[in-house]
């Protein structure tokens, strides 16, 4: 599919996605549209990080799709593309050291180290590794033990029935 259309299509799921009141309504139609992002910036060369994928939002602002923003997002994306893969490029205890170091958003940080955006990995990014408690080696240790254990999702029903006995429910 050409890139053209491939955004075209993403312009419309997204106003779909809009027009059903959100992923909270329309899950199954978010994951479409998240796949379609993937689809699009990996045909440029580019991760899924937040701020390549905010160019592809961009498009949505408007109720009507017109040549110049298909034009400008691709060429917005061949700029980020030819500057991602001109980088040098980072290990992942160098970019933690840099995200600490910057602040920078964690949808930019933990897609490209291949961590999964989670309540508990965004606590630790959040929490312990921007505020100095842990240091960049620390935290990925971390990540590499949940990922090794897959154990996310035990994490979080652990975490729900803590804030439900703190709610007197139990």
């Amino acid at each position: 599919m050409k890139l053209i259309e491939q955004l075209k299509e993403f312009f419309v799921l997204a106003k779909e996605l809009e027009r059903q009141g959100g992923p909270e309504n329309a899950g199954e139609l978010f994951e479409e549209i998240l796949n379609k992002e993937k689809e699009i910036l990996t045909s440029f060369g580019l991760p899924c990080l937040q701020r390549y994928n905010d160019s592809l939002w961009e498009l949505t602002h408007k109720n009507e799709l017109n040549d110049k923003q298909l034009e400008t997002t691709i060429t917005k994306l061949k700029k980020a593309a030819k500057e991602y893969l001109t980088s040098p490029t980072l290990t992942d205890i160098q970019l933690l050291e840099k995200a600490k170091n910057e602040h920078l958003d964690l949808y930019d940080v933990l897609p490209e180290i291949s961590i999964t955006t989670h309540d508990y990995t965004i606590f630790i990014y959040n929490q312990l590794l921007l505020t100095g408690i842990k240091s960049p080696k620390a935290v990925l240790e971390e990540y590499k033990r949940v990922t090794k254990y897959n154990c996310l999702g035990n994490i979080y029903i652990v975490g729900k029935a803590k804030i439900i006995k703190n709610m007197n429910f139990i």
